[in-house]
């Protein structure tokens, strides 16, 4: 019954929480060891709803609209060095610059399979609840070390952050999701992105309107998108 399971798993079902603890316990087993046990969906949203308490959100923006800086994140919500830059990355960022208003961040979410299609849409969803970074960032704390994405279906996700779950699925597929995917997946294309998640940082505009960005490509670090927080408030425009 357990291999039956889990060979339906690998034909393209969603990971469930059945699933999650047998595949769990196939790999136990192969070790001889049991492996850590993950924290409760709950705990883990109440760790996301902790971090992001106080900042506001608007859509897909996270902090104040009148931030000198704008950060934007190309992600899939099921890519595991996305997952990871959540925990290296946005953490500290959220913390000292997202918080102390100098920084906003906006997310643009990207799909680049029916699974990531998902998680995107589910947190544009969010986002009419106030609660797109939340599901966000909870989709990564999810997210498992073999690189498939969440262990949680998006209605889970949405349950553990107390969203009103019959309105979000009723605003999954709405036509400006569509559109702003679009759009997201022309600025990749033009940008070149072929791998994520990606950073885009620009200040305010000069005398003439002019606003520099500057692209924040993988490998992403700390110092060097922190540096370039810095250079577009030292300089607006350039």
């Amino acid at each position: 019954m357990a291999s039956a399971r889990r060979k339906r798993a690998t034909r393209g079902l969603a990971l469930t929480a059945l699933a999650a603890a047998l595949t769990a316990a196939a790999g136990a087993s192969a070790r001889g060891a049991a492996p850590p046990a993950r924290p409760p969906l709950a705990a883990d949203a109440a760790v996301v709803q902790g971090e992001l308490a106080g900042i506001p959100q608007q859509g897909l923006m996270l902090g104040s609209s009148t931030a000198p800086v704008t950060v934007v994140e190309y992600t899939d919500l099921v890519c595991l060095p996305c997952a990871s830059a959540a925990t290296s990355i946005l953490a500290p960022l959220i913390g000292d610059y997202v918080r102390q208003g100098t920084v906003r961040l906006v997310l643009a979410p990207i799909t680049q399979s029916q699974r990531s299609s998902l998680y995107a849409y589910g947190t544009y969803a969010a986002g009419l609840q106030g609660q797109a970074w939340d599901f966000a960032l909870l989709a990564y704390a999810r997210s498992t070390a073999r690189g498939d994405g969440p262990t949680d279906q998006p209605a889970a996700l949405a349950r553990a952050l107390a969203l009103n779950v019959r309105r979000w699925r009723a605003s999954l597929f709405r036509p400006r999701w569509a559109k702003s995917v679009s759009a997201t997946a022309a600025v990749i294309a033009v940008g070149d992105f072929t791998s994520f998640p990606v950073f885009t940082v620009r200040g305010l505009p000069d005398a003439k309107g002019h606003v520099a960005v500057k692209i924040i490509r993988p490998p992403v670090t700390l110092p060097a998108l922190t540096a370039a927080i810095a250079g577009a408030q030292a300089s607006p425009g350039h």
